[in-house]
């Protein structure tokens, strides 16, 4: 599947509003249901949105983000190359629009980069579908951040216009009210279908002030943080093995619930961990170095991988193999023969071939409660999410296997069939996505795999398999995001692969201060750091 038409629509495509009213899932005169349009094979999901007068909307595709909690909307402001490439609202084409203070601008901080913004209300409704021309909620006054400058990293080619906040806030630090309480939402539900599905509102579902009903009960989390939707983690487990040292009862993680981000990410110690334990735990040997040489995630060795095991806000939940593991297109190392004067030499070289490899990457980030883990989409796949906006509370439920619920609103029809890829390569090729999403430099690197400089380990052999992001064959260049957690042997892995982030956590709107700042987070009991060490940053979730 090629990514989104990026040109500015002038005009939208006439649509039967029947067809719209039938994908509305109601539970009461308030609910109503926001389709979710998969882009890139479970990269991105984004949601149309329209801005301005409603005699001349202006339709945005935004990324539904749980992260944060502003509408932020590219516009007329932002002149630069890569906001040329998207639709852009123009103030001067709404009479309702109100610039709130003109003369100021202000920065707003993700994981992906920085966006500069003016401050703005105007009206909002959601259109879901990118067809649509008739809103399926009544608009709303919402404060917006208009992009008047940005650096986010490929935002150039990414398939969407802006970033819908669904995070855990009333109010903003420009002492506004968040989008959500703008939109008068009390609660949301949000959950992800099959990443092969495509079509315009296919790929997920924003139910909101409504839990939805996938089939399975709602068992409510233990919830941390005043910023950000979250939960302890302290165990986490396959069947029949030890449970990890780390994220335990005796060393709990901070999880957070995160829409915005692509896989599922914890500390290093844990994800070196879980790829020993789901090797031990697997029914046949050598699954993970057999499957990464595969092109399917299919076959007795995935069918024996494990499940995993997490203890989240008090619940234990499972995540199968379908959810943790996945078929991506990686850089693989090989070699290449070049001829230097007259001597023909084998040099380190990368080509881009599909693997099924695990969709866990590592985090080194530090909270108030413990180190931080990302339960990013895949968990969104798996388990159904209410946010109660009034509560504060999160309730989980897993998702019946084989079930579309979680796909699209309501049932499909002619007029929005979805399309299931053949294989992700055919639909839409990494290397074209990484191109289109931020990538974080979340690398993990086997000692002598290093890929900021010569690409070949200590040993003289091709250094680890990463994710590309160029569809030609070349030299590598530039850091990975897909990493072996040993070197390569000949034509044979020593470890397997290992996958970065491809969007990251946003965390903006989450301060943070020095470990230092606050004796109490210290523990007075232990030697402590030098005065010369540098002190860690901690978030306060």
């Amino acid at each position: 599947m090629p990514l989104l038409s990026l040109a500015m629509l002038a005009i939208a495509i006439p649509f039967n509003m029947n067809n719209i009213r039938s994908m509305v899932a109601t539970d009461g005169s308030n609910g109503f249901c926001v389709p979710l349009t998969n882009n890139n094979n479970g990269i991105v999901y984004t949601t149309f949105a329209a801005i301005g007068t409603s005699s001349v909307p202006q339709p945005l595709a935004l990324v539904v983000d749980t992260g944060s909690y502003v509408l932020v909307a590219a516009s007329t402001y932002c002149t630069q190359r890569a906001c040329l490439n998207h639709r852009r609202f123009d103030s001067n084409m709404s009479s309702t629009f109100v610039e709130e203070a003109p003369n100021n601008a202000f920065l707003l901080r993700y994981g992906q980069g920085n966006i500069t913004v003016h401050d703005a209300s105007d009206q909002v409704a959601f259109l879901g579908l990118e067809r649509a021309t008739t809103p399926i909620h009544e608009s709303k006054l919402v404060d917006i951040g208009l992009m008047s400058d940005q650096t986010l990293r490929g935002f150039s080619d990414a398939p969407y216009d802006g970033i819908m906040g669904l995070g855990k806030r009333k109010t903003t630090e420009l002492n506004h009210q968040a989008f959500l309480e703008d939109m008068e939402i009390e609660g949301f539900t949000l959950c992800l279908g099959d990443p092969e599905l495509h079509g315009d509102g296919i790929g997920g579902r924003l139910e909101m002030q409504s839990m939805l009903d996938v089939g399975n009960p709602y068992v409510t989390l233990s919830t941390i943080g005043k910023y950000v939707w979250g939960a302890m983690l302290d165990h986490v487990s396959v069947p029949g093995q030890p449970p990890l040292a780390h994220c335990s009862a005796l060393s709990e993680c901070a999880s957070i619930i995160d829409s915005g981000t692509t896989l599922l990410l914890f500390p290093e110690p844990v994800v070196d961990s879980l790829y020993y334990t789901i090797e031990d735990g697997c029914a046949e040997s050598d699954c993970l170095l057999t499957l990464q040489n595969q092109t399917t995630c299919s076959g007795p060795h995935f069918d024996g991988l494990p499940q995993l095991e997490l203890r989240v806000g008090g619940q234990m939940l499972t995540l199968p193999p379908r959810v943790y593991m996945g078929e991506m297109e990686v850089d693989v190392p090989t070699t290449k023969e070049i001829k230097v004067g007259n001597t023909e030499v084998s040099v380190p070289w990368y080509t881009p071939g599909v693997r099924c490899i695990p969709l866990l990457s590592t985090i080194d980030e530090q909270t108030t409660y413990g180190p931080m883990v990302i339960l990013g989409m895949p968990f969104l796949r798996h388990y159904s999410v209410y946010f109660n906006r009034t509560t504060w509370d999160m309730s989980v439920a897993e998702i019946k296997e084989g079930s579309d619920v979680c796909s699209k609103c309501g049932a499909p029809t002619a007029e929005q069939a979805a399309t299931k890829s053949a294989e992700p390569s055919a639909s839409m090729p990494l290397p074209a996505a990484m191109n289109a999403m931020p990538v974080a430099s979340a690398i993990s690197l086997q000692p002598g795999g290093d890929p900021w400089g010569s690409n070949m380990n200590d040993g003289g052999e091709p250094a680890p398999i990463r994710t590309t992001t160029d569809s030609s064959d070349k030299p590598a260049s530039r850091p990975g995001a897909v990493a072996s957690a040993s070197v390569v042997t000949g034509a044979q892995w020593g470890g397997p692969m290992k996958t970065s982030l491809l969007r990251g956590p946003s965390l903006f709107g989450v301060p943070s201060i020095l470990e230092s700042e606050q004796s109490g987070w210290l523990n007075l009991n232990e030697a402590q750091p030098a005065s010369d060490s540098k002190p860690r940053r901690l978030w306060v979730l």
